[in-house]
């Protein structure tokens, strides 16, 4: 049975109707009748939006606490641990307040509260974690309680803000897209990191004025020449071979991603057990023809008109089926062609095309899930210069700023570049052909999910900006002290890549949650 619910009714409307005819269809199976199995693009929103919450709820309730007892094994302590976990219990709360007023101006995704809770939840940690690995560092050097809150401050403290202004900047680069989904995540991403900024800036600070008896003091100073410091020197003797090596590895890494495709998930985003997918699995076994979701002409004449139309499109060797030309209300008329292959299939895409580049002598409108994709995969190119030219030359200045460089800046940017490749090409491995798909619980549907690419490009290159900022402001910070480049170098990695590694740990915990 198929239900045609009537549009251009509000949208409290139309959730009150979807509910009452969903509740009206599952009431014939009660009682011992038939078994009925209820779908549709509402109910599938719906159980998307239901199950996103749902797991961000468990993954924050399963990360915390991991979190929080790693801190505590890396700082030896439980307040000094406990420190950055309530700066990020005190980001999370912000982080959902700023999404909730921002419901009210913006169309928020099912995916927006996951993946900006989920960041700012990591980001408020490191910055945390970086201010006060800071101090007692400084309460190490002999500084007293006061004194190494604002030494804390004055170099942590400048480290995470240049790093917040970064990763914002990368988010910024998604409202350039004329698209509501980029938009509202860009807009909830930005909020979250300015929150997680404002907490680590004023909230850890406070605490640890508060509770520095209880933060454990180093009794001796970390020495300069650790592993970290051997591993750039490592480097630094065979800088031109690491760096060809290494950039091959990561160029390697990234190939899988050319032969990527793309599509707009549907039902098996969803466990077997949701019954939007069990509608969609069962429709597709029982009704082999109604597997491929048809190309949809919409057109303001009368039927018979657009049946003539139809006949001739049915010679189009894209077109497996021409359905019957259905008359709507004042004088408009639409019919279904089916095209061969699958509904977002190279096949279905060259029908949308054809059917657009030869059109009748009457107004048409062309959609359907392949037209869906063309056109969205559309904003996404003609929004990518411009989201890429914010990205870079804002990252750029931040961090000449931050540095006084010029070539350091193009370096960072070089880099990150090729670690996201890196990324592109295993996302393409693992959700396109499937590797690990069973460890991980979900089934490859044949390609990427559109709109992923992008957020992914956004929101990586600003967290692997942030690392790079903490090793650029402590090297940095010894290069104007007096030491040479490569002794700088040196001693900035040792001295910042226990707390980077931390750092990247303690966000791997969260985004495995």
């Amino acid at each position: 049975v198929s239900v045609d619910l009537a549009r251009g009714l509000p949208e409290q409307r139309q959730q009150e109707l979807v509910a009452q005819v969903t509740e009206r269809l599952r009431g014939i199976g009660r009682d011992g009748g038939p078994r009925v199995l209820v779908g549709g693009d509402d109910l599938l929103q719906d159980e998307l939006a239901e199950q996103s919450q749902r797991d961000t709820e468990l993954g924050e309730f399963v990360a915390l606490p991991v979190t929080l007892v790693v801190m505590v094994v890396l700082f030896g302590g439980f307040v000094a641990a406990g420190i950055p976990f309530l700066g990020a219990l005190s980001s999370i709360a912000g982080g959902l307040a700023a999404l909730y007023a921002l419901s009210y101006a913006l169309k928020l995704d099912p995916s927006v509260p996951s993946v900006t809770t989920v960041m700012g939840l990591g980001l408020s940690i490191d910055y945390a974690l970086l201010i006060v690995a800071r101090f007692r560092e400084e309460r190490g050097a002999g500084r007293e309680p006061h004194d190494a809150v604002v030494a804390a401050m004055a170099t942590a403290g400048r480290t995470i803000s240049f790093s917040a202004l970064t990763v914002a900047v990368s988010l910024c680069g998604l409202f350039v897209f004329d698209d509501p989904i980029f938009r509202s995540l860009g807009a909830a991403g930005v909020s979250v990191v300015v929150v997680a900024l404002v907490a680590a800036l004023t909230l850890t600070p406070a605490l640890l004025a508060v509770g520095h008896r209880r933060v454990r003091t180093p009794t001796t100073r970390v020495s300069d020449d650790g592993i970290f410091a051997r591993l750039a020197r490592a480097t630094q003797r065979r800088a031109w071979l690491v760096t060809t090596v290494l950039a091959g590895l990561l160029v390697a890494a990234g190939v899988p991603f050319l032969h990527a495709q793309f599509r707009n998930g549907g039902a098996e985003q969803l466990p077997t057990s949701f019954e939007s997918r069990q509608f969609a699995e069962r429709t597709a076994a029982l009704f082999p023809t109604q597997r491929t979701r048809p190309v949809i002409v919409l057109a303001r004449v009368p039927a018979p008109r657009l049946a003539a139309y139809a006949a001739r499109a049915r010679d189009l060797p894209e077109v497996e089926r021409v359905g019957e030309v259905v008359p709507r209300r004042d004088g408009w008329s639409s019919v279904e062609l089916t095209p061969r292959g699958q509904s977002q299939g190279e096949q279905a895409k060259a029908l949308v095309r054809a059917l657009r580049a030869d059109r009748p002598d009457f107004l048409t409108w062309v959609t359907g899930d392949a037209a869906m994709l063309i056109d969205f995969q559309a904003v996404i190119r003609s929004g990518l210069p411009g989201a890429l030219a914010v990205l870079g030359i804002g990252t750029f200045v931040l961090l000449f700023l931050m540095t006084g460089s010029v070539l350091v800046p193009v370096k960072a940017l070089l880099m990150n570049t090729l670690s996201l490749g890196a990324t592109f090409g295993v996302l393409v491995l693992v959700f396109q052909d499937g590797i690990g798909a069973q460890l991980l619980g979900f089934t490859p549907s044949g390609g990427l999910e559109t709109w992923v690419p992008v957020i992914v490009f956004a929101f990586a290159f600003g967290l692997s900006m942030d690392y790079e900022v903490f090793l650029l402001s402590r090297v940095k910070e010894l290069y104007d002290s007096g030491l040479p480049n490569d002794k700088a170098v040196e001693i900035g990695l040792q001295r910042s890549g226990r707390i980077i590694t931390s750092a990247a740990l303690l966000m791997l915990i969260v985004f495995l949650g």
